[in-house]
């Protein structure tokens, strides 16, 4: 008997956490994984799977440009359900919560077909925050027939909204990922070192920022980059690079507020092994993203986490992020006791990584097979 599994990613951080997986599924001959890539970030994920050299089974390419969530939403479940009524897949997994991952959810849902949550439990509690992710999460909860959490935290969330069943605490697959670039990177040091001439000065400290949440566009994209421009000026030995998202809403402030500044680096989206070859060489990250949150740790990096809310406390916790949000004064305040306090820094540098140990996606493929071949 073969079974038949979807594997379904649509952005990139969908598809960094997912290619561990489909690679998992190598170890079984008893089923057969199929890569469907959405395209709902059409550039970026092109550009994981060009790092893994992966190359999807199925792209459907559904983005377009400034799309309305509905609009894309629609488009995205109109050909997943084509696809699951053409094919009888035994299992349909998704991953964290995105447009894509909710659709993926719901058309494995009308099809019948058990779906397969990874990343499950994350939790703020407040469904705003972040917008629209906390929503999805919730609802592909409700649809899903296992529930993969990276965390005993986000196990016990399950477990308060009465999801009981199929509960397994795995890890987070971004360390999978992680673990699997740094060897990448390790065998081709030189080629990166050429690409990012404001890293070879050792003396400097290099901070590195990501920034593209929703609730963060307009006035909080504004002080981040006011406070970005304060430590550009106030701190000499410090070179900040900012990866400059393509969403307009935030490339243009950025560009407007930092273009031109002294010792502020401006990019694009790097490519994943790139981004983590950047992390590797940061003093300090500041993000809104989820996923950085859960890489910098194996990576010994302090984060500053440019978020009011997030629904990865563990590292809050374990000391090696803190919450800043995006007010200025407060993001300046923490760099401050970073720069000037060596062992508050050393601290965060040697919190342990409370997201996993590498071994999530083998766990994932094991416990899928096992249970679909009773």
């Amino acid at each position: 008997m073969t079974l038949k599994a979807a594997i379904i990613a649509g952005t990139r951080p969908e598809a960094i956490k997912l290619i561990p997986v489909h690679a998992a599924f190598s170890m079984h001959p008893e089923i057969t994984p199929t890569l469907i890539a959405t395209g709902q970030h059409r550039e970026m994920l092109k550009s994981v799977f060009m790092a893994f050299g992966v190359e999807p089974d199925l792209s459907l390419d559904v983005m377009l440009p400034n799309d309305r969530l509905s609009n894309l939403f629609g488009r995205i479940m109109h050909v997943l359900d084509a696809q699951f009524m053409e094919q009888k897949y035994d299992v349909v997994i998704v991953q964290g919560d995105t447009s894509t991952a909710l659709a993926g959810a719901l058309a494995a849902h009308y099809h019948r077909i058990p779906v397969a949550h990874i990343e499950a439990g994350l939790r703020t509690g407040d469904k705003w925050a972040p917008f629209p992710e906390e929503s999805h999460r919730r609802m592909i909860g409700t649809l899903s027939d296992f529930h993969f959490a990276a965390t005993q935290n986000a196990a016990m969330a399950l477990l308060r909204e009465n999801v009981t069943t199929n509960v397994v605490v795995v890890g987070n697959t971004v360390i999978d990922a992680l673990l699997m670039m740094n060897k990448q990177i390790d065998l081709n040091q030189s080629k990166y070192q050429s690409e990012f001439p404001q890293l070879r000065n050792k003396a400097r400290r290099h901070v590195l920022v990501t920034m593209h949440r929703r609730e963060n566009f307009g006035q909080g994209i504004e002080d981040i980059c006011a406070a970005l421009r304060i430590i550009s000026e106030t701190y000499e030995n410090c070179t900040i690079t900012v990866s400059t998202h393509l969403n307009p809403a935030v490339r243009e402030v950025v560009t407007e507020r930092l273009g031109g500044v002294a010792h502020v680096h401006l990019m694009n989206p790097q490519s994943y092994d790139r981004m983590i070859y950047l992390m590797r060489n940061s003093w300090v990250i500041l993000t809104d993203s989820g996923g950085l949150q859960e890489e910098a740790p194996s990576l010994n990096v302090p984060v500053l986490v440019m978020r009011d809310k997030t629904e990865r406390q563990e590292g809050v916790a374990a000391g090696c992020a803190r919450l800043v949000g995006t007010n200025k004064a407060r993001i300046l305040s923490d760099f401050q006791t970073l720069w000037s306090d060596p062992a508050a820094y050393q601290a965060m540098c040697d919190a342990a990584n409370p997201y996993g140990d590498g071994t999530a996606a083998r766990q994932i493929a094991d416990h899928l097979v096992r249970f679909l071949l009773k």
